[in-house]
């Protein structure tokens, strides 16, 4: 059995009147990923030359402020150590080390995009690539910076292998707003490097201005054992015990620490624990507020361990043990899509479906993550494309060429994201790499 083609956002010829939003959505706000900006000025030569990104202004102040406490313990260190009080000095010594690496870092992180490639450096590495030949060659990797905010950094293909640019570096405090911003700044920097002409789109596909649908070129294979069965049925467990677990012991936690307070409300304690304990009547309120913390963490463990989905000859049913949604079968086979998210040097890929009455939702269980980006992506492309060819052989959905615009705003952020992302990889040599 064929396979028929995957359709992304890219190179459509389709008509409008085949674009369908539904929720209120806008398909010119979040679709809008990699379209290349308009360059100021109209002319290159009213442009610079070369650009030149370092670290924020924010991350030198704060590298700045290292650096003296640096070389204040290192300063105080050798003075003890003058007055021959070398155990005292040698601590400071060490202590002081620390701050000064962490403070010269930031200061010595600048890449260069100029006419030669992309030259990026720090005082202890450099690297050089020449500029890529798709704007979809760069991907934007998110970290996490501390507890509460994210990094988006930019890695472009490299002679032996993807090169991780040690500038620009874009916070923020979500992981969506980081994507997008980091988006955003590759845009700005493709647009740049277009207007300038030492960068050249070659993939057909994202040649002008990116539409919402296209075709790829290559047939994706199918999972035979599922086709044969009477019904797909799609669950969490076990593929996510990682998550399950997690909310476990966080659970765990909030609920032991939370029936402690309640139980000992006039306890006294030292260090951090005194702002909870030993305040009575408050304590009890704050036990209570760990054990109400700690049974939702329960009920969302219990909830995405229940989660499933079924696929039928009646449609699409999910169940996550508290509710239940039912969806119409998919028009189009770009209603079941991959997104994908480079996190901590790791591609994130996930398998979404929109109904026919235009509901929209992560297919429990369809997650894959791993070093390998071609190894996730072709894992969800087969799972995505069985569920469709299961449902045409079946006669329950037929193709009607339209692309349906996903309510959810940021899954369709990454919707696009990923097509532009596929639609490079398959025009590389070898494309996915299907057996």
């Amino acid at each position: 059995m064929s396979a028929p083609s995957y359709d992304t956002p890219y190179g459509s010829d389709q008509p409008a009147g085949h674009l369908r939003v539904f929720g209120g959505g806008d398909p010119a706000g979040p679709t809008d990923v990699g379209v290349v900006p308009p360059v100021p000025g109209g002319a290159s030569a009213d442009l610079p030359a070369s650009l030149v990104r370092r670290s924020s202004p924010l991350s030198l102040l704060g590298a700045s402020l290292l650096l003296l406490v640096g070389v204040a313990l290192e300063g105080r260190g050798f003075t003890l150590i003058t007055y021959r009080d070398l155990v005292g000095g040698a601590i400071l010594v060490s202590l002081g080390l620390p701050f000064l690496a962490l403070g010269v870092v930031p200061w010595g992180r600048r890449t260069v995009f100029d006419a030669d490639g992309i030259h990026s450096s720090t005082f202890f590495s450099h690297a050089d690539t020449a500029w890529p030949d798709s704007r979809a060659a760069f991907t934007v990797n998110v970290s996490r910076s501390g507890r509460s905010s994210w990094v988006a950094t930019m890695e472009v293909p490299g002679r032996r292998g993807s090169i991780r640019l040690v500038a620009p570096r874009v916070s923020a405090d979500s992981v969506q707003e980081a994507l997008v911003r980091g988006e955003a700044e590759v845009d700005d920097l493709w647009a740049w490097a277009l207007a300038r002409g030492y960068a050249r789109e070659t993939v057909l596909q994202l040649q002008g201005e990116p539409d919402r649908e296209g075709r790829q070129s290559d047939s994706v294979p199918v999972d035979y054992d599922l086709l044969r069965q009477d019904s797909l049925v799609f669950r969490a467990w076990p593929r996510e015990c990682a998550d399950v677990t997690g909310r476990l012991l966080l659970s765990l936690l909030f609920g032991g620490y939370g029936a402690y307070l309640v139980t000992h409300p006039y306890e006294q304690s030292f260090g951090r624990g005194r702002i909870f304990m030993g305040h009575g009547a408050l304590t009890q309120a704050f036990g209570a507020a760990c054990l109400l913390a700690a049974l939702g963490l329960l009920v969302g463990a219990w909830s995405r361990a229940r989660a499933r989905l079924v696929a039928s000859r009646e449609g699409l049913t999910y169940f996550n043990g508290l509710w239940s949604k039912r969806l119409e079968w998919p028009r189009s086979r770009s209603s079941i899509f991959v997104t994908a998210l480079r996190a901590q040097a790791r591609t994130v890929a996930t398998v979404h479906v929109i109904g026919a009455d235009g509901g929209g939702l992560r297919v429990p269980g369809l997650r894959w993550r791993a070093k390998d980006e071609r190894a996730v992506l072709r894992a969800a492309l087969q799972a995505a494309e069985t569920i469709w060819v299961w449902g045409t052989s079946r006669g329950v959905t037929v193709e009607d060429d339209g692309y349906d615009i996903d309510p959810r705003e940021e899954t369709q952020f990454r919707r696009v994201a990923t097509a532009r992302r596929l639609e490079y990889l398959m025009s590389q040599p070898g494309g996915l790499g299907w057996g």
